[in-house]
């Protein structure tokens, strides 16, 4: 039985890098276009900061997983997945509170809105975690499956699941907060200022509910990595 060789560390991943500054750059250009308000105040520049947030959050809790789980499972996925997180993380403290001046957000407000989006960010990486463990399409293409019926599925179906909420917009029924997107817009919704009980509650969940999916599903990786090289030196 010989050991195998130390596996080099995982390498920065400055493409990500470059890919997250450059969706950061595009969400802002969207919401808040190039020329601007006539009236630069906090109630015309909230709406345009919502759409950012939330233009971002498609990013990281939709995009960046579906890149991950279509490309090579890596040696490291648990290590390469948690380097993706800061660099995540890193773009969206420093997009979200320069936004929180031109949108009048309170210190309160604006940390349940950096929690739900983190929160989100740490349940949909536990899914390249453990595509990062299958060697087959089939496998990885059913995690892409179940992320977009997670994060996409309560805003499509909004109308249908809460009864007579069809006249409301998705993101403004109870439904809503289920998904990442709608209660971020709820979160951001211009005009708020301390947080509701509700607020609270969702937010906290969210940010417990993703720390305990990242963590399962990274002793689940770790075990499976170890059953992986264990078979791999027997057979040695």
């Amino acid at each position: 039985m010989t050991r195998s060789p130390a596996m080099p560390p995982d390498p920065p991943p400055r493409g990500l890098l470059i890919a997250s500054a450059g969706w950061v750059l595009a969400s802002l250009l969207l919401a808040y276009g190039l020329r601007p308000p006539i009236l630069p105040l906090a109630s015309t520049y909230a709406p345009a900061a919502r759409l950012a947030l939330i233009t971002m959050l498609v990013g990281g809790v939709l995009a960046w997983p579906l890149l991950r789980l279509s490309q090579r499972a890596p040696g490291r996925p648990i290590s390469r997945t948690v380097l993706d997180l800061v660099v995540l993380a890193g773009a969206l403290q420093v997009t979200l509170w320069p936004l929180r001046l031109a949108a009048a957000w309170p210190i309160g407000r604006t940390l349940a809105i950096d929690a739900w989006c983190l929160g989100w960010m740490l349940m949909t990486a536990s899914l390249p975690v453990l595509g990062g463990r299958l060697r087959t399409h089939r496998g990885r293409t059913a995690l892409m499956a179940v992320l977009l019926v997670v994060v996409a599925g309560p805003i499509l179906f909004a109308p249908w699941l809460a009864p007579g909420a069809r006249s409301l917009s998705p993101f403004s029924t109870p439904v809503a907060w289920w998904s990442p997107f709608g209660g971020l817009a709820q979160l951001a919704a211009p005009g708020r200022l301390d947080l509701s009980p509700i607020e609270r509650t969702a937010t906290l969940s969210a940010l417990a509910a993703g720390a305990i999916a990242f963590g399962l599903a990274a002793v689940v990786a770790a075990v499976a990595g170890h059953r992986l090289r264990a078979s791999e030196g027997d057979r040695d």
